[in-house]
């Protein structure tokens, strides 16, 4: 009996790891010595960041809007910047990217990571921003439709804003 309930958590454990990850990312499939996305630590941020899909949850933590949406990029809420990669924490994005609905409502689609100087994270280089003084990693994390391809892509094609 007690074998039997450690194996069903177990599998309910998995589920729940499987369902977090983005779904267009289970279709693709892995190339032999390619760099495969960290989906356990995608899917802790999934976990960290699930409250944020309702953006006033963000604000009373501290989150700030700081642009509007634009194409491709989304609309940043930021908490605050990393001084290095070293500092920075999974469960902590710095920023939340979200996509506005037309009826006014926000989309969480994204975190971003953010540091000071250059460094690595989630196994990739965090990249330099040309807007603002920082390293920066996007994860597409709430974004059905990405993919092991694009989970990481600084830009996000499906990111319209309306237009």
């Amino acid at each position: 009996m007690r074998e039997n309930a450690r194996l069903l958590s177990r599998a309910l454990g998995l589920a729940t790891t499987m369902a977090l990850i983005p779904a267009g990312a289970l279709a693709a499939p892995a190339a032999p010595n390619s760099d495969i996305p960290p989906w356990r630590d995608l899917a802790t941020v999934k976990r960290a960041t699930a409250a944020y899909h309702d953006v006033t949850r963000a604000e009373a933590d501290g989150f700030v809007r700081t642009s509007e949406c634009l194409p491709e990029k989304g609309l940043h809420y930021l908490r605050s910047v990393a001084d290095s990669a070293e500092d920075l924490d999974l469960t902590r994005p710095n920023v939340l990217v979200y996509e506005p609905y037309p009826d006014g409502g926000l989309r969480l689609l994204g975190v971003e990571y953010a540091s000071r100087t250059p460094g690595e994270f989630l196994g990739q280089e965090l990249e330099p921003s040309s807007v603002v003084p920082y390293y920066l990693l996007h994860v597409w994390v709430w974004d059905e439709e990405a993919d092991a391809d694009d989970i990481f892509a600084a830009d996000n094609p499906r990111i319209t804003c309306g237009t």
